[in-house]
């Protein structure tokens, strides 16, 4: 345990117990404060599942939030080194990709309908591979972005 803990603890309790001697001395009721302080036992398990509920919350949110933060990095890192590259490489097997070159020009001035407009003429259309078989497809020249692979260059079952 830190210092910083250890003194907050023991603070906290001298607090409390400050609060029982200063309740005494002004009410002089022994028993009421026999009472209350069996109540306040009595209820310590319950603030202790709720404080815990609670915390396991906030760092289950804290957790996830800085996992998607890192994972956010990474897909940066990969489009910024890789990814523009490789989707230019990809488009070149799609046959549709010149139907739709023009309208994927992305500017400053888009507003969220011509966004969706795109993404819903974008998920209509059929985005197979314009060549037949492995030689002539995408994957045959995988290495040119992916110098760390081996084996096959074609995809299982083509």
């Amino acid at each position: 345990m830190k210092r910083w803990q250890i003194v907050l603890g023991l603070g906290l309790i001298g607090l409390a117990a400050l609060t029982y001697v200063l309740h005494y001395a002004i009410f002089r009721d022994p028993f009421f404060l026999s009472r209350l302080l069996l109540a306040q036992l009595a209820f310590l398990p319950i603030s202790g599942l709720l404080v815990t509920v609670v915390l396991n919350q906030l760092l289950v949110r804290r957790q996830r939030n800085t996992l998607l933060q890192k994972l956010n990095m990474v897909i940066g890192t990969f489009f910024t080194e890789l990814g523009t590259n490789l989707l230019k490489y990809f488009s070149e097997f799609d046959h549709n990709a010149d139907t739709v070159r023009k309208a994927l020009i992305v500017t400053d001035r888009w507003s969220q309908q011509e966004f969706a407009e795109v993404a819903v003429r974008l998920k209509g259309m059929d985005h197979k591979e314009g060549q037949s078989g492995c030689a002539e497809g995408p994957f045959n020249r995988k290495e040119e972005f992916f110098p760390a692979t081996t084996g096959k260059s074609c995809p299982a079952g083509t």
